[in-house]
């Protein structure tokens, strides 16, 4: 199909031809429901949600036997600012009504109850994704997570994180995620290992410079400083960062004064 081709490219100008030739198709076949949802898609990659679920919803609609577009408002529900975790849960559930297997619902069901607050019911749905797709790092990375963020399991956690970047080991969050785990514990050099490879995978990741300045104080100061500057190089131009930055400069000072202060 022309118009999926087009966003396959993945950019901004290839978005937008996509949700042109789709809306085309749309217009020219208003029961095209597969289109409906490919259209949805497009908006939501050019960042238009409320025209997304408008989509997704008339795709639902058209052909209520379609499973993508439930799973696809369950995370738009999802990720919404209202924290609409009960329509999430119910637009997972009537997607896996429709396929059970769908692996990637299950998922979102768990990420769903997870934000919830359902903790045993959200590894159930991890769980149950594996069993359809265990090759799916994000489930890994999703029980890693709640595992130990939840249920205080570390062991289970680290390998469930490690069993995510087995999978795909340029699975930032994942790497992440384990580094935390480790900081959290008090293996500071198991955590550095971790925020190094992210680094050295993506070099201007804000969240990865961040840990490995703030672990690195607790092991090297005058390394500390280094990655401090270099955090804020990097994220003093991101509106998202400002926050974050200010409470660096003032590590980056405390730091600076400590190490001069034991010369």
């Amino acid at each position: 199909m022309k118009g999926r081709r087009a966003g396959l490219h993945g950019t901004q100008a290839g978005n937008e031809a996509a949700a042109d030739l789709l809306g085309k198709a749309v217009e020219l076949d208003p029961s095209f429901a597969a289109g409906q949802y490919a259209l949805g898609v497009a908006h939501l990659a050019l960042g238009n949600r409320w025209k997304a679920a408008a989509q997704f919803r008339a795709s639902t609609q058209l052909d209520p036997t379609f499973a993508e577009p439930y799973r696809a408002l369950g995370d738009l529900f999802l990720a919404a600012p209202r924290r609409l975790f009960d329509q999430a849960v119910e637009a997972y559930q009537k997607a896996l009504e429709l396929r059970p297997f769908y692996a990637d619902a299950h998922v979102g069901l768990g990420d769903a109850r997870a934000a919830k607050g359902e903790v045993d019911a959200a590894i159930a749905s991890y769980q149950k994704a594996l069993l359809y797709n265990p090759g799916n790092p994000k489930v890994h990375m999703s029980l890693g997570k709640i595992y130990y963020g939840e249920k205080g399991l570390y062991y289970e956690s680290v390998n469930s994180y490690q069993k995510a970047i087995d999978l795909d080991p340029q699975f930032l969050d994942a790497r992440m995620g384990l580094g935390e785990v480790y900081e959290d514990k008090g293996l500071y050099q198991e955590a550095i290992r971790e925020y190094r490879k992210v680094v050295e995978l993506d070099p201007h990741h804000a969240g990865g410079l961040y840990n490995l300045a703030l672990v690195y104080e607790k092991v090297d100061p005058k390394e500390a400083i280094a990655h401090w500057e270099r955090y804020i190089q990097v994220a003093a131009p991101l509106p998202s960062e400002k926050d974050w930055v200010d409470v660096a400069r003032q590590h980056l000072k405390k730091i600076k004064t400590q190490v001069e202060g034991n010369r």
